[in-house]
């Protein structure tokens, strides 16, 4: 019988180095390790010429509203009081309150200087 080769993928392969090990997904707005990081650079949303601020891990509106104040985002691992990291599953909408990413509001992110 011919044996096959076993193909590894990249994350199947042990880290090289233990810097790598401890890497998390990076955020694209900030630039952060999401798992290191309290939570994303401060920006607001602009919909039809209108800003919007954008609602917090655990803030009024959030889907960790009233978590106590260890609470992590369970998808972009923003602590809780801070902004969620960009592309988060969670981030809801100021504009609607849905969920960010499925909403079909025309919505903006312009970075504010903290």
């Amino acid at each position: 019988m011919k044996q096959v080769p076993i193909i590894r993928y990249k994350s199947e392969v042990q880290p090289e180095s233990e810097a790598e090990s401890s890497m998390g997904a990076i955020c694209k707005a900030c630039k952060g390790d999401m798992s290191k990081v309290d939570g994303c650079k401060p920006s607001k949303f602009v919909c039809n010429g209108k800003d919007y601020a954008r609602v917090k891990v655990g803030h009024v509106g959030d889907f960790y509203e009233d978590g106590d104040s260890n609470t992590r985002c369970g998808d972009c691992g923003a602590k809780y009081g801070h902004y969620h990291h960009d592309g988060c599953d969670c981030e809801r909408c100021p504009v609607c309150g849905h969920q960010l990413l499925m909403c079909g509001c025309k919505v903006r992110k312009v970075t504010v200087s903290s």
